[in-house]
């Protein structure tokens, strides 16, 4: 790696930071054809909700995009901080520790502040909250708060940003992958119910949707409070868990978290909508 002066000299004047300005010209033209497009737009937009939702049917997380969905207003959502800036992107590890998130907007964004980068592997997908962006290297942009929204692969880090890495001396570190979660319909759920013994049934709704109507023996945790933390309530990593919401957008949130904390036995099988079962209060 080249000395460190050196380096920063190397890349405050070669082409990653000239392809800053190129985002950020993109990210100006974007913004003034939204506000054009805003003032000419009427009616109400309803009550929305933001969720990081992945694809049915992988079992895997999607490419991390924050999707507004009506469907799941009434159960409340992610709360943001109160901080300047939010920023989504697929997280880069680098063999020198550097920890960088890959944001369209933006380019890649050294991350400094209080992470727990032992959990953290190439690909997977976060939301970052922070009191500004820093863009001018080597700053790095101090994170407030990390998010996680699903797990993806070295594959997913953009291939010309990584060789610009590459030539001013990051060098990718080599991450395992995560197992994908296994995914069931409800339907199915409810013959793994009646003929196994030893599981979870875990309800990430809030505690307001759980106390008007829950899967008897379900207990609950809401997703927003797993995405980064161990819950206490599941010590077990190895522990077969069914992993449950309204209608299926925050079970798979849910479930890629906990894959992502490192539990081998997670199960989503979608909403209490298509349980035809009893429910317990």
């Amino acid at each position: 790696m080249a000395a460190e002066g050196e380096r920063y000299k190397r890349v405050i004047n070669g082409p990653m930071i000239k392809s800053r300005w190129k985002y950020l010209l993109t990210a100006s033209v974007a913004a003034a054809a939204l506000c054009l497009s805003a003032c000419g737009a009427q009616g109400d937009a309803g009550n929305t909700v933001e969720e990081n939702v992945t694809s049915e049917g992988s079992g895997e997380a999607s490419g991390g995009e924050e999707i507004t969905t009506e469907e799941e207003t009434s159960a409340g959502s992610l709360e943001a901080p109160d901080h300047t800036d939010k920023v989504s992107g697929v997280i880069g590890v680098f063999d020198d520790g550097s920890v960088m998130l890959f944001a369209e907007a933006y380019g890649p964004i050294l991350l400094s502040g209080d992470m727990n980068t032992e959990n953290l592997k190439n690909g997977d997908r976060v939301t970052i909250y922070c009191d500004g962006i820093e863009e001018t290297y080597p700053a790095a942009t101090h994170v407030t708060e990390m998010r996680f929204s699903g797990s993806g692969s070295a594959d997913d880090l953009p291939e010309e940003d990584l060789k610009e890495l590459e030539a001013l001396g990051y060098e990718l570190k080599e991450t395992v992958e995560e197992a994908a979660y296994q995914q069931i319909t409800m339907a199915e759920a409810a013959e793994c119910f009646a003929k196994e013994g030893d599981y979870i049934i875990l309800d990430v709704r809030t505690p307001e949707e759980y106390a008007e109507g829950h899967i008897p023996g379900a207990i609950n945790i809401s997703y927003n409070t797993i995405l980064n933390t161990m819950p206490e309530e599941l010590p077990d990593l190895d522990q077969t868990i069914y992993v449950y919401c309204r209608s299926g957008n925050r079970s798979k949130v849910g479930a890629a978290s906990l894959v992502h904390l490192g539990y081998t036995h997670v199960v989503e099988c979608g909403g209490i909508l298509d349980w035809t079962g009893e429910t317990e209060k």
